[in-house]
């Protein structure tokens, strides 16, 4: 990540979610960008449940200033998600 002039804070966040919601999130506010900064790598991890159903992800700005973001990977257990074996639930018939 990179920014320039932010005033309140910049960073990642990143949700976990299953059938009922959230499960867990981060972002990351407690260890913020701010004012002016070179790129710099962002790290956020979570661990991932057996209930996850999806991950969502991004970039936020809170109040002025400006973010970019380039290269974003996205991690399970140290292996890049493309490698990642794929895990198949059974189909059930919902009531």
């Amino acid at each position: 990540m990179r920014t320039e002039g932010v005033k309140s804070w910049a960073g990642l966040w990143v949700r976990e979610d299953g059938d009922g919601g959230a499960i867990e999130f981060d972002n990351i506010q407690d260890r913020p960008l701010r004012g002016t900064t070179g790129w710099k790598e962002v790290v956020i991890q979570l661990p991932l449940h057996a209930e996850c159903q999806r991950v969502v992800f991004g970039a936020l700005l809170a109040g002025e200033g400006k973010v970019w973001v380039d290269d974003l990977r996205l991690f399970v257990d140290g292996k890049a998600l493309c490698d990642v074996p794929k895990i198949v639930r059974a189909k059930t018939a919902k009531p």
